[in-house]
């Protein structure tokens, strides 16, 4: 998973690095220039779609994303490891639909251009299948570590009976 983490790093460093450059050259040819660029407006909301898809997927690694923890931090830790199973095991059923219907709208998609930059729209909306795809990875290894502790807890209170 650590691999998996400094490849969405990476990536979001080089696709932050992209928006930074797009934003700046849109300032410099509106402002110094004042020939502002078309093309800029369009690349700079691109690279935000994929910061926030991948940076969803790296937040979620690292646990930074919200959460709501009022309830679940009073409850015993087996009833927190159910609780935690539960939550992620949806989570992963809505990811999954996230990533299964993101495929027929990048196949209708596959033939529009985009308006100024002409590649396809359905590389935009790559990184909703990408995003999810990182969440899953990242969930599933949670939904594991629930499991075992519930195991381990089980096997706990077979061993005193």
């Amino acid at each position: 998973m650590k691999k998996l983490q400094n490849i969405l790093s990476f990536l979001i460093f080089l696709v932050m690095l992209g928006m930074v450059f797009s934003v700046s050259w849109q300032i410099f040819t509106r402002f110094v220039i004042h020939q502002p660029n078309i093309w800029t407006e369009e690349a700079t909301r691109i690279f935000l779609i994929y910061i926030t898809f991948l940076g969803a997927g790296l937040a979620m690694m690292r646990g930074d994303n919200v959460r709501v923890t009022v309830i679940a931090d009073r409850l015993p830790p087996n009833f927190q490891a159910i609780l935690s199973l539960l939550m992620n095991l949806f989570s992963i059923v809505f990811l999954l639909f996230v990533v299964w219907y993101s495929f027929p709208l990048m196949h209708r998609l596959a033939n529009q251009p985009m308006p100024v930059l002409r590649f396809s729209k359905s590389l935009v909306y790559l990184a909703l299948p990408l995003g999810a795809l990182s969440m899953i990875l990242v969930l599933g290894e949670r939904v594991l570590q629930s499991a075992k502790v519930l195991l381990d807890h089980y096997h706990l209170t077979e061993d005193h009976k």
